[in-house]
C-alpha cells in the first residue's frame, strides 16, 4: 500500500525538522528523477527533485570510490554543479545568462576550504537565492547533498517555480593524481554556457 503525503506539508517538515541536515524523503506526485550513469562505483549520480508550494527539495546521491576536496581550484575536486533556467517559455528568448538563469556550485563537507557552501554564477546580475540551504555527508559509496531552494527567494531575483523548468547537472570526478573529469546530464558540449542546452523537466 502506497502512502501519499501532501507535498506542501512534506516540504515544510523537511525544512523545519532537518534544516537540510538529513536525507528525509519527500513523498508526493510532483517529482523529477534524473541520472548521470558512469561507472557504478565511480562518477555516477542520481538527482531527485520534489516541487511544492514552498520551494524545491533536491536530493543528490553521488557514487565515487575516491573523494578529493583539497585542491585549490574548486573544479579540480569532487563536486556537483547545478544549472537552472527558471524563465517561463515566453521569456526564453536569448540563449544566454540573464535573470532567471543561475549556476550553483555545491561544495561538499569534505572540501578543505568553504565546506558545505554554495557558489553562484554569473556575477554580473543578482543570482543569489535568499533562504537557500545545503547539507552534505560522506557515505560508504561516495557522498550525498541535500538542497532546499525556497520559492520566496526565487521570486526576488528570478522567477517562481512552475510545473516545468530547464536544468543541467554536472558531476566533477577527481582523483588525487589528476584533475577532475566532468560528466553532464545533457551530454552536450559546453552545456554550461548556453541555457538552450539545458533539458526540460516536468514535475509529475
Amino acid at each position: 500500500m502506497k502512502t501519499h503525503v501532501s507535498l506542501s506539508l512534506a516540504c515544510v517538515v523537511v525544512l523545519l525538522l532537518t534544516g537540510c541536515q538529513t536525507r528525509t524523503p519527500v513523498m508526493g506526485e510532483k517529482q523529477v528523477v534524473c541520472n548521470i550513469n558512469g561507472d557504478d562505483a565511480d562518477h555516477s549520480m542520481d538527482v531527485v527533485m520534489n516541487r511544492c508550494q514552498e520551494g524545491l527539495n533536491i536530493a543528490i546521491t553521488v557514487r565515487d570510490d575516491t573523494i578529493v576536496g583539497s585542491h585549490k581550484r574548486i573544479y579540480d575536486n569532487d563536486m556537483v554543479e547545478l544549472y537552472f533556467d527558471f524563465r517561463p517559455v515566453r521569456k526564453r528568448t536569448i540563449n544566454a545568462y540573464e535573470s532567471g538563469v543561475v549556476k550553483l556550485d555545491l561544495l561538499p563537507s569534505f572540501f578543505t576550504k568553504n565546506p558545505d557552501s554554495i557558489g553562484y554564477y554569473p556575477k554580473f546580475y543578482k543570482t543569489v537565492i535568499p533562504g537557500i540551504c545545503m547539507k552534505s555527508r560522506l557515505t560508504k559509496t561516495g557522498y550525498t547533498i541535500d538542497v532546499f531552494i525556497p520559492n520566496s527567494g526565487l521570486r526576488l531575483h528570478h522567477y517562481p517555480l512552475r510545473d516545468y523548468l530547464y536544468v543541467d547537472y554536472l558531476l566533477q570526478d577527481a582523483d588525487p593524481d589528476q584533475h577532475s573529469q566532468p560528466f553532464s546530464y545533457s551530454q552536450k558540449e559546453k552545456s554550461w554556457k548556453y541555457p538552450f542546452n539545458f533539458q526540460k523537466v516536468v514535475f509529475k
